[in-house]
């Protein structure tokens, strides 16, 4: 099995290495720097908005249905059915819940163009993510690696053609690219489901209202901490919209930093989704201490490094993306880049809390995270704006990686030898004093300033053992 996860995570990390950054960086953000900060901000508070509701449209169904068809297989038939049906009621509920939000919250009017829109995509993008789950707890990891950047794929051919063609670039708008991004999440869902149409045939289809009832209640416990996970990282772009003056142009200068951390993310968010089903089958045959931290490790060991080099070039990343940057955006994204090393632990060890099916201590970690993110927003943003945003992102995601790495040493007993913590502390030192060795030299070209500092870390990781390629080499030999 930690053949089977090296395998994908190679082929998962180096698909959206090449996908991704195209989107993010030739289409997304493109975008922000032809419409400008105030009408990216509004489309960016809206999506944050949108994604509050997703508790409902999914409930949880995709989690719980990929962890168990992982263990159990045979489940298929009975599962897909029932789910299918639910989940069409609860898509019926989202968009009433979504249109009652809007109004309750004193959109102006002019947004309301947009909002159908972007809550049409965010339900393609958890029936796509429910289709994903079905293929990965079937054991086709490499399909659901596909699929995770089929979507961006579209978008860059689809959006990109449009910022390209002379008739519409120079009159770009913000609706256009909503437009593209419905067009290429419907197709992305038609594909998913057109894979899977061989294994469904095969299956009858009935729906009974006990077995929906039965799958809801055990679902509904995931949607709830996938709610609270994703409140506590999306609540601040509504906030700043509505708190601060100015509130969508300060949106949208916080949704630019808050792009990279996005994208920066997709890394451990990538590792997370292909850990769980393996993590649920693992957990059954005892290895799931192991491969957690297998990841864990591999990801630490990249991510110290790539902090502190994308850290001391903070303020000229920013001024090199966009075109009214300025020295606060960079101070926004070196604060948010820090949180990166939070999220790593959240979604290595937190994946391990989920396939355990511990979710009542999620519930209070996320629970007591999302209170602090609210009281601290709410505190921070009317008086600071974005940079107080990006301090209680800081905060929180912080707050929640440690206390998900005090539970595994309390309750898992995963407690780092003197070896590991060896590892870490030489890693991390010797990536600081590089990065400080630089940032005295001050050299003018500031990218391969980053570029050193970033290979100088990797190499310590190297040597440290941090990053053990040997032992990863020898994984990739065994027979699963």
């Amino acid at each position: 099995m930690n053949r089977e996860f090296l395998i994908n995570l190679i082929f998962l990390l180096t698909a959206n290495v090449l996908i991704k950054p195209l989107y993010v960086f030739g289409v997304d953000m493109t975008v922000q720097n032809r419409v400008g900060d105030t009408e990216y901000g509004i489309y960016a508070a809206l999506l944050s908005f949108s994604l509050l509701f997703q508790v409902v449209l999914d409930v949880g169904t995709q989690y719980y249905h990929g962890r168990e068809l992982s263990k159990h297989r045979i489940l298929l038939g009975r599962f897909f059915p029932n789910l299918l049906v639910a989940r069409s009621i609860l898509a019926g509920g989202f968009v009433i819940l979504l249109a009652i939000g809007a109004l309750a919250s004193g959109f102006p009017q002019r947004y309301y163009a947009l909002l159908p829109f972007i809550g049409f995509n965010v339900i393609l993008i958890s029936s796509t993510a429910f289709l994903r789950s079905t293929i990965s707890g079937l054991g086709r990891y490499r399909l659901d690696s596909f699929l995770s950047i089929l979507d961006k794929a579209l978008m860059i051919v689809i959006i990109g053609t449009m910022l390209l063609l002379p008739s519409l670039r120079f009159d770009f708008q913000i609706e256009w690219f909503v437009y593209g991004q419905t067009a290429a999440y419907a197709l992305t869902c038609l594909i998913a489901a057109s894979c899977l149409l061989p294994r469904l045939r095969s299956i009858t289809w009935s729906w009974n209202k006990q077995t929906i009832i039965f799958l809801l209640k055990k679902s509904y416990p995931i949607a709830i901490m996938v709610f609270l996970m994703t409140a506590y990282t999306r609540v601040d772009m509504v906030m700043i919209e509505r708190l601060f003056a100015e509130g969508s142009a300060e949106a949208g200068r916080y949704a630019a930093a808050f792009r990279l951390l996005d994208f920066l993310q997709m890394g451990p968010i990538l590792v997370g989704g292909l850990l769980l089903p393996m993590l649920s089958r693992q957990l059954v045959e005892g290895n799931a201490k192991a491969l957690a931290s297998l990841g864990y490790k591999l990801m630490l060991g990249g991510t110290i490094p790539l902090v502190a080099a994308l850290w001391i070039s903070r303020i000229e990343i920013m001024d090199a993306l966009y075109i009214n940057a300025s020295n606060y955006w960079g101070t926004l994204f070196g604060i948010l880049v820090l949180s990166l090393l939070g999220i790593i632990v959240i979604h290595s060890f937190g994946t391990l809390l989920l396939a355990d099916d511990q979710l009542k201590l999620l519930f209070k970690i996320y629970g007591s995270t999302l209170a602090i993110n609210l009281i601290l927003n709410a505190i921070m943003i009317p008086r600071y704006g974005a940079y107080g945003a990006a301090l209680t992102t800081l905060a929180t995601q912080s707050t929640a990686g440690v206390i998900q790495l005090l539970v595994m040493i309390h309750k898992y007993k995963l407690r780092p030898s003197a070896k590991s913590i060896l590892q870490v502390a030489s890693t991390a030192l010797a990536t600081i004093v590089c990065l400080l060795l630089f940032q005295t030299l001050n050299p003018t070209v500031w990218w391969l300033q980053s570029a050193c500092v970033f290979l100088l870390g990797i190499a310590a990781a190297m040597l440290s053992g941090l990053i053990d390629l040997r032992g990863a080499r020898s994984l990739l030999k065994r027979r699963t």
